[in-house]
């Protein structure tokens, strides 16, 4: 498939530095965030963990992720049972080597964990000057999504990228 557009959005500055870096891309359905991201993530060589939160319980979207960080970086099962701990995993291991996080509807890991915004702000914190994380949450739920940007919330100042994905227009698909 050819990827037409969207050339100004591509975020290969954060995911080229050495350092942590914490993207939130937002916007309504269907307007191409999770594509973005993946043609992204099939052009890099960074190794990559890509997960799509789901309206479940904290613990069922816990043991998905786990999974997928098994198979991506070839570990046995991991057994982590809270968000908390898989992230603080996800980005010491990013210590050592680049490493790609990304959280497609975060929204639905909002509804399912109470305080997860102040559990990403604090582990962001933690690993700020170690991790080499390129953490990249999506989500389709605009006015969620932006306020995560708000001065009340925790995660504010933490975000080093953030886009508000519109619809792309007339031109920009010729």
């Amino acid at each position: 498939m050819k990827f037409i557009g969207r050339e100004e959005y591509l975020v290969e500055k954060q995911i080229s530095t050495d350092e942590l870096s914490f993207s939130l891309i937002y916007g309504r359905r269907r307007v191409g965030k999770s594509e973005l991201i993946k043609q992204i993530l099939r052009n890099t060589d960074i190794k990559s963990i890509y997960f799509e939160c789901k309206q479940v319980s904290e613990e069922s979207n816990v043991t998905g992720l786990a999974n997928i960080v098994s198979e991506v970086l070839d570990l046995p099962k991991l057994g982590y049972t809270d968000i908390e701990s898989i992230l603080d995993y996800i980005f010491k291991l990013a210590e050592k080597e680049k490493l790609i996080l990304v959280l497609d509807e975060y929204q639905y890991l909002r509804e399912s964990v109470k305080g997860i915004d102040c559990i990403v702000q604090s582990i962001v914190d933690k690993y700020r000057e170690s991790s080499k994380l390129k953490f990249i949450i999506l989500g389709s739920y605009v006015e969620i999504m932006k306020s995560l940007l708000e001065h009340s919330n925790p995660l504010y100042g933490r975000v080093d990228l953030a886009i508000n994905l519109k619809q792309m227009d007339y031109y920009e698909e010729l």
